[in-house]
């Protein structure tokens, strides 16, 4: 609203997504010069930007460019905490907290069930994510962004907020509800594949060559596999999602390119 008000048409209604974009490209050039190498997060950046669906969806009126901004930043500086300062958490909660403002608690859902994994796989970062304050501290950053709205519009609505937002709009259409885009199996296993292919063209064609190797050593590998699963998490639950939008897939696509960046660089 403020950019449509300031701006007005569609320029004004069309720049939050553009500006999403534009710090999402920032955020992956920053992350990957500090991680995957001098060049890696340039070519990154780049690999993303001519991306044809993110760029496409990057012009649209939508909310999603706002959750992978989010999302995104969440990610990376969730990792940063692991390997540098543990202070980084509390940027991600404020991060993850935008995210489940954005669009709804699907952000929760990636973002737990990538740390999840990692937990598992990464044995010698588990001791890294400790640090309880910082948990507790990081909780009440994250509860405290998303009650600035989730507050006000359950005061304001009760139980049609519950009912409305979290039940139908979130937990029924993942389950199919929304029938207008719902896929059936088995078509829908492989919907989101094409997605990826062509929306990532001419760098999908690399992603087998960039995707981490087993039993590769090397000081960069843990950070790929963090990425890998990212990307992977991403796609899996949106693809055992029984309501299918093309753009939903969209946060796959950072991991992706920091992936194909480095190794392009």
């Amino acid at each position: 609203k403020p950019t449509l008000a300031f701006f007005g048409g569609e320029f004004g209604i069309r720049l939050p997504s553009i500006i999403a974009c534009l710090v999402t490209y920032g955020l992956i050039a920053w992350f990957g010069k500090r991680r995957l190498g001098p060049s890696s997060g340039i070519v990154a950046a780049l690999v993303l930007a001519t991306s044809l669906f993110f760029v496409a969806v990057g012009r649209m009126v939508l909310v999603d460019p706002i959750l992978i901004t989010c999302l995104t930043g969440a990610f990376l500086t969730f990792w940063e905490s692991l390997v540098g300062d543990c202070r980084w958490r509390l940027a991600s909660a404020a991060l993850l907290g935008l995210a489940v403002l954005a669009k709804g608690p699907v952000a929760c859902i990636l973002f737990v069930a990538v740390l999840a994994y990692t937990y598992w796989r990464e044995r010698e970062l588990r001791a890294a994510f400790g640090g309880l304050a910082v948990w507790l501290l990081g909780t009440v950053i994250f509860a405290a962004v998303v009650a600035a709205w989730y507050g006000p519009a359950y005061l304001a609505n009760h139980q049609v907020f519950i009912d409305e937002f979290l039940i139908e709009q979130n937990l029924q259409r993942f389950k199919g509800g929304d029938e207008a885009h719902a896929v059936p199996m088995p078509v829908g296993l492989i919907y989101y594949l094409p997605v990826v292919l062509i929306g990532m063209i001419p760098w999908s064609l690399f992603i087998p060559r960039a995707w981490p190797k087993r039993n590769i050593v090397g000081p960069e590998e843990p950070v790929r596999r963090y990425l890998a699963t990212w990307a992977l998490v991403v796609f899996a639950l949106f693809t055992v999602s029984g309501t299918k939008l093309p753009h939903y897939v969209l946060p796959c696509f950072p991991p992706l390119a920091l992936l194909l960046g480095h190794d392009l660089a």
